[in-house]
């Protein structure tokens, strides 16, 4: 586990800040581990973990032994500003994702940002929140209207 510091000549930075779900963070981590991304494009994934008394640091460390792009990164001040400015403090992209210690990201994530990225059209963006729910999904919230539920629930989704 690398934990000295920023690579250089990077293209795309994912930056993965964490607090004692080592559970969770190990779906998020099967996704990014499994991106597909040309050689042409380099990229990194920075998990920051912000002083988790949980087994993280093991969870972080078995995934970059078989990834070389995964570093860790431990943030001693509590709060998620702290692990993200330690995050802005870490990353070398020219691009830099933020992505959720809950989230799993499609095999393309960062090909598809760096080609939008290289279309000088935007300076910021978000992707599609979608809802995957440990158990079968409450059946009250069949009922609602889908915008209804997107900010209490933080969905974001705009279709394909």
């Amino acid at each position: 586990m690398n934990d000295n510091g920023p690579s250089k000549g990077v293209d795309v930075s994912l930056v993965i800040c964490t607090y004692n779900r080592s559970r969770i963070l190990e779906r998020t981590l099967t996704s990014v581990v499994a991106q597909e991304v040309p050689a042409h494009i380099s990229w990194e994934a920075i998990v920051v973990d912000n002083a988790s008394t949980d087994d993280t640091p093991r969870v972080v460390e078995r995934f970059a032994a078989s990834c070389p792009h995964l570093r860790y990164v431990r943030e001693p001040e509590s709060g998620i500003s702290h692990a993200r400015n330690r995050g802005l403090k870490e990353f070398a992209g020219d691009l830099l994702c933020f992505i959720d210690d809950d989230v799993t990201v499609d095999p393309d994530h960062v090909l598809k940002a760096y080609a939008a990225w290289q279309t000088d059209a935007w300076d910021l963006a978000g992707g599609r929140v979608v809802a995957d729910y440990a158990a079968p999904r409450p059946a009250w919230l069949d009922g609602l209207p889908r915008q209804t539920l997107n900010g209490p629930l933080g969905l974001y989704d705009r279709g394909e």
